[in-house]
């Protein structure tokens, strides 16, 4: 999922993000965000 598109969930608060990953929360809930602009990760897709 792209940075992008994870900003247009409202729902999701960004706490962290890097090159490969984004952190983020949603009620209450940790929600780990894997960049699809990566190779390994767009290969899993």
């Amino acid at each position: 999922m792209s940075l992008p598109s994870v900003k247009q969930l409202p729902e999701i608060t960004i706490e962290e993000q890097s090159e490969y990953f984004i952190r983020g929360g949603f009620r209450g809930v940790r929600v780990d965000v894997l960049h699809t602009a990566n190779a390994v990760f767009a290969e899993v897709q």
